[in-house]
């Protein structure tokens, strides 16, 4: 087994192989021939020139200059192709280490646009993941809000309906769902929409809600607009 072929197996996945008809690579076998054989054709041309009657110095001119010219843009193109080869794959790599280093929840809420959220009852703290210190506009490496300063982000006409469903999911329904303004700490207004479950320990009893938060505010103004 080639080593390509055993990473591939030890890493659980396997490289395409290469096909050898890659621009660069064709670029690079045939190139210095090229270059060779427009090289002893210019100075053929100018040797000849040197003896030549006058319309065939003419005829060599524009054959060197036009040997010129080709030889320029088959060496820009080679430069071109490999310099774009090697950013797209730089590009890859630090794509590939980007997502490497991000789990896989947060990934599904940032493709999603939602966040996930648990209110620990005993100790009285909120517990945020990334998707959620995003969707609200909070820093990370602040921490999250006490609870009573997120319940004060949410908007006054709105609060009474939060506490309600908050207040059911405590009573033992299995989950709840609640839409609510919320004020971003820069001030900006969005639409959440709130899932609540209840978290229980062994002998039955509710230690924690958690949550889902998606922010529908562009499905909302949507939806206003084309009613």
């Amino acid at each position: 087994m080639d080593p390509d072929s055993a990473a591939g197996a030890a890493g659980g996945t396997s490289r395409p192989p290469k096909t050898g008809g890659e621009p660069s690579d064709i670029l690079n076998r045939y190139l210095p021939i090229v270059l060779a054989a427009l090289g002893v054709v210019a100075l053929a041309g100018l040797l000849v020139a040197g003896w030549s009657t006058r319309p065939a110095r003419a005829v060599l001119l524009v054959t060197t200059v036009t040997g010129a010219i080709t030889l320029g843009l088959i060496a820009w193109s080679w430069w071109l192709a490999n310099v774009s080869r090697g950013a797209l794959e730089t590009r890859a790599v630090e794509l590939r280490d980007r997502l490497a280093r991000l789990g896989p929840l947060t990934l599904a809420e940032r493709f999603s646009g939602i966040g996930t959220w648990r209110h620990d009852l005993r100790a009285q703290t909120l517990q945020w993941s990334d998707g959620t210190f995003r969707l609200l506009g909070y820093d990370r490496a602040a921490g999250p809000p006490t609870a009573p300063e997120f319940e004060a982000s949410i908007h006054l006409e709105d609060r009474p309906r939060w506490i309600e469903c908050r207040q059911r999911v405590l009573g033992g329904v299995r989950e709840a769902r609640v839409e609510f303004r919320y004020m971003k700490p820069a001030g900006q207004a969005i639409l959440l929409r709130c899932l609540m479950r209840p978290e229980r320990d062994s002998t039955g009893h509710i230690i924690a809600i958690g949550g889902i938060h998606q922010d529908i505010s562009g499905m909302r103004a949507m939806q206003q607009q084309l009613a």
